[in-house]
């Protein structure tokens, strides 16, 4: 958990150590943006009798987010989002069929950096640190039964993408963003305490406006 909560800092250490060791040339100010996501995702669920690793079907996901950009070429924002997987296979010694689904919203406070160039792309990388409130909803068969729980934990995100200038005021965007959280205790229909490990993995495109 310590481990998995730490990578945030570290990440967006490392963004604040180059931008202020690296000169940007690019507009300043605030910008408000969203972006839909491919999402796939993945649960480990320990508990005494070992661990049941859900694995889950590709799914969907939207965040919105508010941000400022420093003529440095450093960013800020406030990030909030959803994604939702299904269930494809939980792989445990029951054998019975599997089923449920994870819905994961987040909220991040991301460091952003973009490496300004001279073409209308921009590559950018960055980090985030916030909240994950993750809901199982009849997950089967973990620890012999089912999960049907929630709980809100420490969460961290990894980024990296690339920014397209449509015009003076608009950018489109693609990016990858790595999603893992700290440890979420449950209690499976069966009574046994399960712990489980969240991390998602995203494609995201979008449209951000500046002002």
């Amino acid at each position: 958990m310590a481990f998995a909560s730490s990578r945030p800092f570290v990440l967006a250490t490392l963004v604040l150590l180059f931008a202020t060791t690296t000169a940007g040339a690019g507009d300043s100010g605030f910008y408000l943006g969203a972006s839909g996501a491919l999402t796939g995702a993945r649960t480990d669920f320990s508990h005494a009798g070992g661990t049941d690793q859900a694995e889950y079907d590709l799914g969907a996901g939207f965040s919105g987010f508010a941000g400022y950009r420093f003529e440095s070429g450093l960013r800020t924002e406030l990030e909030v989002g959803t994604r939702r997987n299904d269930i494809s296979n939980i792989d445990t010694s029951i054998a019975e069929a599997d089923g449920g689904k994870t819905r994961a919203e987040t909220a991040f406070i991301n460091v952003i950096y973009d490496f300004d160039n001279s073409s209308r792309f921009t590559p950018y990388l960055g980090g985030g640190i916030g909240v994950a409130h993750v809901s199982h909803d009849l997950v089967q068969r973990v620890a012999g039964d089912t999960v049907h729980d929630d709980d809100t934990m420490l969460a961290g995100q990894a980024i990296a993408g690339v920014l397209m200038k449509i015009d003076e005021r608009w950018d489109a965007f693609a990016d990858y963003r790595h999603v893992w959280s700290a440890d979420q205790s449950s209690v499976n229909s069966g009574g046994v305490a399960v712990e489980g490990s969240y991390s998602s993995q995203s494609v995201n495109l979008g449209l951000r406006r500046r002002f």
